[in-house]
């Protein structure tokens, strides 16, 4: 009965009266830290994410293990990074969502722009024909090799 009574009485107490609202993902926040600079008080602002509410667990397909530190709070230690839905019958209709961005640069405006959509889970569409990836390119980049001229 002191099992039930005590996280009931905490749930009360931290998220208010109405157990509607003790989702996991009202408790439970993901935070993308930097592996170098995520624990240096003066840098740990710009180079980790925001937090945002993540609803995912041991046994869930938005995979998520948490740590109970500082007591009181659910912070994500390890989830899944990138997730896909391949439909082989019309590659196409491919979903995918990653925790961060397509770009690793810091002020980039892709770092992080996917994370709200990993943390609710939701995904991008993924164009995989030509005719697809060609309706949906914003740019391209074209890497040209140089001729070796050494004789």
């Amino acid at each position: 009965l002191k099992s039930f009574r005590d996280p009931v009485a905490w749930l009360s107490s931290e998220y208010g009266g109405d157990p509607e609202k003790w989702t996991l993902g009202n408790i439970q926040t993901a935070t993308v830290q930097h592996t170098l600079f995520g624990e240096i008080p003066l840098l740990k602002n710009i180079f980790n994410s925001k937090s945002f509410p993540f609803p995912g667990s041991p046994v869930s397909i938005s995979f998520a293990f948490s740590f109970t530190y500082p007591p009181g709070k659910f912070n994500v230690r390890y989830a899944s990074t990138q997730r896909q839905i391949i439909d082989l019958a019309d590659w196409d209709a491919m979903r995918a969502v990653n925790s961060t961005g397509q770009s690793g640069n810091l002020g980039h405006p892709n770092r992080t722009d996917q994370m709200p959509l990993w943390a609710a889970d939701q995904y991008r569409r993924m164009p995989f024909s030509r005719q697809a990836v060609n309706k949906t390119t914003v740019n391209t980049l074209i890497i040209q090799g140089r001729e070796n001229n050494d004789g």
